[in-house]
């Protein structure tokens, strides 16, 4: 998944099986990653997106 982050830099995030997604996104929606140690925990649509 890549992400645009609030600078407008990208960022690409590796998604396993281990992480939790919350739900599926589209180009063009607001996102919230969290991070483990371990690498990209979850993923949720961020409320109030566009």
């Amino acid at each position: 998944m890549v992400i645009r982050d609030e600078k407008g830099q990208l960022h690409i995030l590796n998604l396993t099986q281990q992480t939790q997604l919350g739900g599926q996104f589209k180009v063009g929606d607001k996102v919230l990653a969290f991070f483990s140690p371990y690498g990209v925990s979850a993923v949720q649509s961020q409320t109030g997106s566009r």
